[in-house]
């Protein structure tokens, strides 16, 4: 049996392709929902993983996003609360049907969480996506602390390039490459597509939300009026959640957004990508996103001081390290960046498949 342990949209989106192979070449696989994320989630599993089993990790599964310290602690404790509770039900489960293995995905703390009920149950750990590194422990945070831990539980590393793959070269167990993240996969499924709403033919696409910029209200304020003089040229969506919302409220810059600067309520991740795939450029704060315009070969400025993958930084994705004048040249002529597709160049879902099947970890 496989089993899944994944907590946050952005896990289940770069999972589902592999956990959908698996299934259709007969593996018993079922998701360990540990709730990181609620609405969006739930939405998803219908949608990306629909034979799939999903069992709650929470009991019942919790209604609001992990969205604070203090609330971090009380969904860390409830997780391994029931866990302890059903370990050895667990166990069996895993067991009886075939092969035995925890998957888990990327960087967040049900990652490490996943990592260790592994190790707790007995079974091979495979992480997913492994390998990413900034150099600095506490940048970001807790991320990159949590590669450092994840790559001590895990027996199997799938590192999605040579750089991940020589970043875990002292570690034990199997490190394998896999040339590309899964994401491409994910990807290749709803690019394309025709969006939930109709859009102007151009526009741009904005997504700000991560801890250490939306403290910082004298910074967001300048890539905010660097946003609203770009939308002079063509409408800029700015997609945020209720968390981000609620940041940009308390700094006083809701009235940045008008008709041109268009505030957008998060989508679901198929109708997401279906409405990037056509923009004219996207800036964002999102590691996700920026493997995701890498593939596509969209025009991307990440607004952070530094990033763990090199994906892009070659082609199509600048770095600002919150410089605005980087900001301003690239909001002056994004489609300097446009680059081709690669959406057609790797499957690296089918070779962690194919590679568990040959260590005997899947059928």
């Amino acid at each position: 049996m496989i089993a899944a342990v994944l907590g946050t949209t952005a896990e289940l989106i770069k999972i589902s392709p592999v956990l959908n192979l698996l299934e259709e070449r007969g593996n018993r696989v079922e998701i360990w929902n540990t709730s990181m994320h609620t609405d969006d989630l739930t939405i998803l599993f219908d949608r990306l993983v629909p034979g799939i089993e999903i069992r709650s990790m929470t009991n019942p599964s919790l209604t609001d996003d992990v969205a604070t310290t203090r609330h971090a602690v009380r969904w860390i404790g409830r997780v391994f609360r029931n866990f302890f509770r059903q370990r050895r039900e667990l166990r069996r489960e895993l067991m009886q049907h075939g092969p035995a293995t925890v998957l888990i995905l990327g960087d967040t703390l049900t990652t490490v969480i996943g990592g260790i009920m592994g190790r707790l149950l007995r079974v091979p750990v495979a992480h997913i996506e492994a390998g990413y590194r900034s150099g600095k422990v506490f940048s970001p945070f807790p991320e990159e602390l949590s590669r450092r831990i994840v790559a001590r539980l895990a027996k199997i590393h799938f590192a999605p390039g040579e750089q991940e793959a020589a970043n875990l070269a002292r570690r034990s167990g199997r490190v394998i490459n896999t040339g590309e993240n899964t994401a491409i996969d994910a990807l290749r499924s709803f690019a394309g597509q025709k969006g939930p709403t109709d859009e102007a033919p151009r526009y741009g696409v904005v997504t700000l939300h991560r801890f250490e910029l939306m403290r910082r209200p004298v910074i967001l304020r300048s890539v905010l009026e660097a946003c609203r003089s770009a939308a002079a040229e063509r409408p800029v969506l700015f997609f945020t959640g209720p968390h981000g919302r609620v940041r940009l409220e308390e700094h006083g810059l809701l009235n940045f957004f008008d008709d041109k600067l268009v505030l957008r309520d998060r989508l679901p991740h198929p109708d997401f990508v279906a409405i990037l795939s056509k923009a004219e450029f996207v800036l964002t704060d999102s590691g996700g996103l920026q493997l995701e315009s890498s593939y596509l070969g969209l025009p991307c400025l990440i607004f952070r001081e530094q990033v763990e993958s090199i994906a892009g930084l070659d082609r199509n994705i600048i770095v600002s390290g919150y410089d605005l004048e980087v900001v301003g040249n690239f909001l002056n002529d994004p489609s300097h960046w446009r680059r081709p597709s690669l959406l057609d160049s790797a499957h690296p879902s089918q070779f962690i498949v194919e590679s568990l099947s040959d260590a005997g970890r899947a059928i």
